[in-house]
This record gives structure tokens, C-alpha cells and sequence, in this order.
């Protein structure tokens, strides 16, 4: 603004230029961990009753384990998409974060396959997946790329897919529960 006024009120090319550099999104990333945070506690008891991981302090260890996967998508989706952004494929932001999450949270599932059941890693890979998706599609609130139509539009799509993606992983592990 001092610049535009110091120039007696006319725009240079420079300034009718918008940027998104790395550094800023990442700057912009802070807000959105921060409204998270107060979500981690309750997200990772739940999954720790969900998949068997307990819930007792001695039990730290299962609780962590069995939200790996889920703190994955939420680190993909709220950190790596924003860093990553031009070089992910696709134009929707939900799209960027379910294609980075499904790398991220099948590399994590893919390190602990050994001592997880099919159906966990089923319900894993689409909770890690679909956290990773919604915390990207807030991103795009905080862009030069979007337009309130175009949000309005990606959310339209997006939401009913992430929603169902957690509800088959919560029955699989309502399922799990009642199996035994």
C-alpha cells in the first residue's frame, strides 16, 4: 500500500502481481494446525476404541499406533498439500489432498501392514485418506486459486465423498468391535 501511494496512486506491473510462494503458504498453515489441535484428543480416543488400541496410559504406545494413519492424513493435508501445492496433480484441493494422503497414509499402513488386519487397513487408509482431503479442501479459503463459487462447488462434491469414506471405516471398525 505504501509503495501504490508513494507512486501517487498507480499500479506497477509489479503490484498487480499476486504471489504464493512456498513461504507463505506455509505461513498460512499455522492458522489452520491451530484449529485442529483441539480436535486431536477426542480424534485419536476414538480411534483407539474404534481399532483396539486402548485407551489407558499404559496403552500410549497402541493409542499412537492405531491414529498413525489418521495423524498422517491430517499432517498430508494441512502441511504437505499447501508446500506441495503446484506440483500435486489436479485442480481441486480435495483432490490434491486425497491423492498426497493416499501416498502418505499408505506408506505409513504399508510400514505397519504386518501387525494390522485387511479390514484395519481398509478403515485406516480411508480415514488417513479422506483427513487428508477435508484439511486440504480448507486450504483453499486461503488461496490466490479460488473463488467462493469455485469453493462452494469442490465442497458440494468433495464433502459427500469424504463422509462417506468415514462412514464405511467406522463401520469396519464397529464391526471389529462387536466381532471380537
Amino acid at each position: 500500500v505504501k509503495a501504490f501511494l508513494d507512486a501517487g496512486m498507480r499500479a506497477t506491473p509489479e503490484m498487480r502481481r499476486v504471489t504464493f510462494e512456498v513461504r507463505e503458504r506455509i505461513e498460512v498453515t499455522g492458522a489452520d494446525l491451530g484449529t485442529v489441535v483441539k480436535w486431536l484428543i477426542p480424534i485419536i480416543l476414538g480411534l483407539a476404541l474404534l481399532t483396539g488400541g486402548g485407551t489407558t496410559l499404559g496403552a500410549a504406545g497402541g493409542i499412537l499406533r492405531a491414529a498413525a494413519p489418521v495423524l498422517a492424513g491430517l499432517f498430508s493435508g494441512l502441511v504437505l498439500v499447501p508446500v506441495l501445492l503446484p506440483w500435486i496433480p489436479g485442480r481441486a484441493f480435495s483432490l490434491k489432498g486425497a491423492l498426497a494422503g493416499a501416498v502418505v497414509v499408505g506408506t505409513v499402513l504399508a510400514l505397519d501392514r504386518a501387525t494390522r488386519s485387511v479390514p484395519d487397513l481398509v478403515a485406516m487408509f480411508l480415514l488417513g485418506t479422506a483427513a487428508s482431503s477435508f484439511f486440504a479442501m480448507q486450504f483453499t479459503g486461503s488461496t490466490t486459486f479460488t473463488s467462493p463459487s469455485g469453493v462452494e462447488w469442490e465442497m458440494r462434491r468433495a464433502l459427500p465423498v469424504q463422509a462417506a469414506a468415514i462412514a464405511i471405516a467406522a463401520g469396519i471398525g464397529v464391526a471389529r468391535l462387536f466381532a471380537g
